[in-house]
């Protein structure tokens, strides 16, 4: 049952209750609660979990009533790593506009169960608070799901602007470290810090109480060898991945944890891509760190060659550093799931070394990880739930309003049915026209899905047009 809240799933037993009316009610679910699958009702009021029933138990009734017929519920998926708003110059028109990229990306989000977004304010050389503030009222205006904000540090006026931003609701800042140069212009203004900067930084996100979330691979490194390989003409993901070997990633995770130890600065190194960077974590047993994958680490290989379109920094790894990864989640070496979701369409990846670095996936974070996790690895639904939804709302000051299943948390839920099912070639709800996980074989994916409390999707349609986002701000409650 759940822990803590006994009282609140006996109280409503058969014959022993008043009449309870529910905005909501959840007929024979079986919710991942804990360590545990739970038969329950579920009802809901005001956009929270009310009460969780034994099934069927009359004298309860609902505005609206859906039977879910033994489907597993979940709570909604955090992704902790999206760039929703970081438009790709090559759409024209409306597709092209920050508020259309809002509307689309969110919607296929909670098609595909992700129900928060902490996502990163558009990158760029120019004040963030100002673009911090511009993003938040897009995607409050055109947005459709719960958006928590990353800022980032990219040089001096960042830094400058660090306490006021901090001050504005940006509690997480992301710091780069291979990008310089040309590769850095090419990318539309993302720049690193160096060491110096960055340590500056830790100790300044320490006293505010604030985090920093680093993109780990080493400058040096990836410049020597990406020019080296340029030069030989491939256009292979392992031509790709060669350019920035697992070396640089476990070099740069290093000098960051150590760093940020120094500091006493919590910090997460995102979008982990191999063993070298697990290595880096396992050596310095920093406790205040933790460490991000993506489902394209977790289940894409460069023995596949999607060409250009597999493109993405870090790069996609050979087979055996995808079962590494799998391996530390066992392991609990890793701590939660960020799609990483970029809007680049096929058009910006048809040459490698030119090609737009980055791939959409947030409509698929969820079924992926789940499918490949549960039929694939041996991890069961509370395993599932704790890697997508519970360690990062701990981690990002969201618990126990989001990431679990219990009397007064946030009715953000998803509903999963199971089977077999072909991931299609475009997304029908991103602006995104292609997919690196086209024809993938899924084994579970969102059947329904329910955001502030409301039953917003079902079986491959939104049942409204209007579902209004939310913007989140970090609580006092992250746990280290």
């Amino acid at each position: 049952m759940v822990s803590g809240k006994r009282q609140s799933y006996y109280r409503l037993r058969k014959g022993r209750c008043m009449m309870m009316s529910f905005d909501l009610l959840l007929h024979n679910t079986r919710a991942v609660i804990g360590n545990t699958i739970v038969s329950c009702d579920i009802g809901i009021i005001d956009g929270k979990i009310a009460a969780l029933l034994e099934p069927n138990i009359g004298n309860v009734r609902g505005v609206r009533e859906y039977d879910v017929e033994n489907r597993i519920v979940v709570p909604g998926a955090i992704d902790t790593h999206a760039h929703i708003g970081q438009v790709d110059s090559t759409l024209k028109g409306d597709a092209g506009s920050v508020a259309a990229n809002f509307s689309s990306e969110s919607l296929s989000a909670l098609a595909g169960g992700v129900t928060t977004a902490v996502n990163y304010v558009k990158f760029g050389q120019n004040s963030l608070l100002e673009t911090y503030a511009g993003e938040m009222e897009v995607a409050q205006q055109f947005g459709h799901m719960n958006f928590l904000f990353h800022g980032y540090l990219m040089n001096d006026l960042h830094l400058d602007e660090l306490a006021r931003a901090f001050q504005k609701g940006l509690h997480t800042f992301k710091i780069f470290m291979p990008y310089r140069g040309e590769e850095a212009r090419s990318l539309g203004g993302i720049s690193s810090l160096n060491d110096f900067q960055m340590q500056w930084a830790f100790r300044k996100l320490a006293s505010l109480g604030g985090m920093a979330m680093v993109h780990a691979e080493d400058g040096d490194i990836v410049e020597y060898s990406t020019r080296n390989m340029e030069a030989h003409g491939g256009q292979s993901l392992a031509a790709w991945e060669a350019s920035r070997p697992i070396e640089a990633e476990g070099d740069a995770a290093l000098r960051a944890i150590y760093l940020a130890q120094l500091e006493q600065c919590p910090i997460t190194i995102v979008h982990v891509s191999s063993h070298e960077a697990l290595r880096a974590r396992n050596a310095l047993a920093y406790p205040n760190m933790r460490m991000e994958t993506c489902p394209h680490y977790l289940v894409l290989a460069t023995e596949q060659d999607l060409g250009p379109q597999g493109k993405v920094a870090p790069p996609i790894r050979e087979r055996r550093e995808s079962i590494a990864l799998w391996e530390a989640i066992e392991s609990h070496t890793l701590d939660f799931l960020g799609s990483d979701h970029n809007v680049w369409i096929k058009e910006a990846k048809e040459e490698l070394w030119s090609a737009k670095a980055g791939l959409p996936g947030i409509g698929l974070m969820m079924p992926l990880f789940a499918s490949e996790g549960i039929f694939n690895h041996g991890l069961s639904w509370p395993d599932v739930v704790r890697f997508t939804s519970t360690n990062a709302a701990q981690w990002f000051g969201l618990y126990p309003q989001k990431g679990v299943i219990a009397v007064g948390s946030d009715a953000d839920l998803v509903i999963m049915d199971q089977g077999t099912k072909t991931v299609p070639s475009e997304d029908p709800f991103s602006i995104v026209n292609y997919s690196p996980y086209a024809g993938w074989k899924l084994s579970t994916w969102p059947w329904a899905t329910i955001v502030h409390g409301r039953w917003v999707y079902h079986d491959g349609v939104f049942l409204t047009e209007h579902i209004p986002a939310r913007i989140l701000n970090t609580g006092s409650s992250r746990q280290s």
